[in-house]
């Protein structure tokens, strides 16, 4: 008994020993292109990333394209704590990684490139080695917040090909000409569930010559729950996945394209592999980068992955009104999408109403619509995106418009009451809704005409009493409604003699 407790002894010290990696799965979360405000705000900035991130040991890759364009720096006026350079080296102490994606954005699966064996030196030089240039040399211009640029350079060990074409010869190319070494490409298979998607697994530690991720955001039809099942398939066989999304949506941005993944799914996503057991690896340490022969001598290479989802709608644009009349509208927008079964138009009612309920649906192609039986003087926000299916666009910007208000019509029953004390009372009956209040003339004499104003009374008010009159002399009353925009027509008018 004594051997067999020293034995057990012995293999839990022993299993205490091994790197605890051996034994649990882990996810690669990534995100292409530039939108480094919206990671900064989820993943780093206190006042806005999610508590229950909140002791979860998360780590993510940051592809970072469009260096000097769409990456802002003092000189595009985001300076200090707001800089894109700042942000990313923000992220990058925080304990992320920040990676390339070139400098342009081309697709080396396109024209000029084409995936040709001989482009390949043409690739790199076009869109890689200038991207890396320009991470190393920071924010182009000297930033306040900082002592020097070397404070918001980056020198990335990672790429990923943006569309997700690649090639071994293309990989081969980049991995010996200089330090990046860790590279990404993409997938998009829907003939299957993400958790049956084989090329998106990789034990720890193996040998790959680059990663394949699959998309989380809207367009790639993969569903929180499917991203769930492929979360336990790698837990449960100790695999690591690796996933890719673009913009992080929040708020109005929520419907804006379909490259992107609502902040809420992404936070139910983490949490659910963090409570899996699974371990948040950055690219470049879960696996061992390998240089593999490549195919360029007579093999054909493998079909380029497909583009990116071919029901991407754009969203609608221009958005403008017109307003005809106290009950009418007209709008008028810029189709941008070609596939777009038609489109929906959307109203709510206030200068700030947040409200929208569709109002019309228009068939494909339709950029019009005249929006009748709306009440006057009333403010209407507007919104318009293409739809096909159960697949929308993002929203057009919203766009307010007021009806003209109804016109005011005369205040009726002008009556005068002569009290005592050099006073004189005026009723009226209110035959309006919409004014603002009501304004009163007089003049002297009992066929005066030079009438003047001589009081402003607000809205629903129907007396006032002319003070301060002559004694013996005969008054004569006019009023009208007002508002922002108009005046009614005069009542009648009528009049009275002051007493002492």
């Amino acid at each position: 008994m004594r051997r067999f407790l020293n034995r057990l002894a012995g293999l839990l010290v022993l299993l205490t020993l091994m790197p605890a990696q051996l034994f649990a799965g882990g996810v690669v979360l990534t995100f292409d292109d530039w939108f480094v405000d919206q990671w900064h705000d989820f993943f780093v900035n206190p006042a806005t990333r999610p508590p229950e991130l909140n002791g979860i040991d998360l780590h993510a890759t940051f592809f970072v394209a469009h260096w000097r364009s769409d990456i802002k720096g003092f000189d595009q006026g985001k300076m200090g704590g707001d800089s894109h350079y700042v942000k990313l080296k923000q992220l990058e102490n925080a304990g992320h990684e920040i990676a390339s994606h070139s400098v342009n954005h081309l697709d080396a699966g396109q024209a000029p490139y084409a995936l040709a064996c001989d482009k390949a030196a043409q690739y790199y030089a076009d869109e890689v080695e200038p991207t890396l240039s320009n991470m190393a040399g920071g924010d182009p211009t000297t930033n306040s917040a900082f002592d020097n640029n070397s404070d918001v350079s980056f020198t990335p060990t990672s790429y990923s090909y943006p569309y997700g074409s690649g090639l071994n010869v293309y990989d081969n190319t980049i991995k010996d000409k200089n330090s990046l070494l860790y590279l990404r490409g993409t997938l998009e298979d829907r003939s299957k569930p993400l958790q049956s998607t084989d090329a998106i697994y990789h034990k720890l530690g193996a040998s790959r010559p680059h990663l394949i991720g699959d998309g989380i955001d809207f367009g790639y039809d993969n569903s929180v729950a499917e991203i769930k099942a492929a979360l336990d398939r790698a837990s449960n066989n100790d695999e690591v996945i690796t996933l890719y999304g673009h913009r992080i949506l929040t708020g109005e941005d929520l419907g804006k394209g379909l490259l992107g993944i609502p902040k809420a799914d992404l936070l139910e996503i983490i949490r659910y592999a963090h409570n899996k057991g699974l371990k948040f690896y950055r690219f470049r340490e879960s696996f061992q980068p390998v240089r593999v022969a490549g195919i360029c001598d007579g093999t054909p290479p493998p079909p380029p992955p497909p583009p990116p989802p071919s029901n991407v709608l754009t969203a609608p644009s221009n958005l403008m009104t017109t307003v005809v009349s106290g009950t009418q509208i007209n709008l008028k927008w810029q189709d941008n999408s070609s596939n777009e079964a038609g489109f929906k138009i959307e109203r709510c009612a206030g200068a700030t109403c947040t409200n929208f309920a569709v109002i019309q649906s228009t068939g494909a192609n339709v950029v019009a619509f005249n929006n009748t039986g709306l009440t006057a003087g009333t403010v209407y926000r507007y919104r318009v995106r293409a739809f096909k299916g159960t697949l929308y666009s993002s929203y057009t910007t919203i766009v307010n418009a007021q009806t003209t208000p109804k016109p005011l019509t005369k205040p009726t029953s002008l009556k005068t009451t002569v009290l005592a004390g050099k006073q004189i009372r005026l009723n009226w009956k209110d035959a309006n809704t919409t004014e603002t209040g009501f304004k009163i003339e007089r003049c002297t004499g009992a066929s005066c005409t030079n009438f003047a104003e001589i009081a402003s009374v607000g809205a629903n008010v129907l007396t006032f009493t002319n003070t301060g009159l002559q004694a013996g002399t005969e008054y004569r009353y006019q009023i009208r409604a007002f508002n922002s925009s108009s005046f009614s027509p005069y009542s009648d008018r009528s009049k009275g003699v002051a007493k002492p």
